[in-house]
């Protein structure tokens, strides 16, 4: 009757499931000469050609929200202090060294941090464990060629499988 789920379509399902109902419980910030933003929702966009939609705080970005970088990688999720931080995705765009790749999880002052699944762009995904932008703890690497192998990563190196 239940069809067994990959953990990296769970991920996926869950992210999209709290992030596509954009509930924004916060009112519109004032547009105006100070654009001083607290607990408020707006839309920004930098003269370096990013663009922000969402929650701000003490004139900070801050809390649920959508953040494009000029070079295509798109972060929707949430932040602190203007970091990434908490659950989210980020997709890396056609000017990003990782253009393709995509990565759903926890985040830690603005790295992958926590479990997260990331998924490559030429095939494969890594599920499991990270620390500081690198696979760290444990995890399931899976090859575009199907083979997969499961371990103990440290620093983005198995170390023990």
């Amino acid at each position: 009757m239940f069809k067994k789920i990959k953990m990296g379509q769970f991920f996926s399902f869950v992210f999209l499931l709290i992030f596509n109902l954009r509930i924004y419980g916060l009112p519109e910030c004032l547009q105006g000469d100070s654009n001083y933003w607290d607990d408020c929702r707006a839309v920004y966009s930098y003269s370096n050609g990013d663009f922000y939609d969402g929650e701000w705080k003490d004139n900070k970005i801050h809390g649920r929200g959508l953040y494009i970088y000029s070079n295509g990688d798109k972060y929707e999720g949430s932040f602190i202090n203007a970091m990434k931080h908490g659950q989210g995705k980020i997709s890396f765009g056609p000017r990003s060294p990782w253009a393709g790749d995509e990565y759903t999880g926890e985040f830690r002052n603005d790295k992958f941090h926590g479990q997260g699944v990331y998924i490559y762009s030429k095939g494969g995904m890594y599920v499991g464990e990270f620390q500081d932008d690198k696979k760290h703890g444990k995890g399931k690497i899976t090859y575009a060629d199907g083979k997969s192998v499961s371990g103990i990563w440290k620093n983005d190196y198995l170390i023990k499988d």
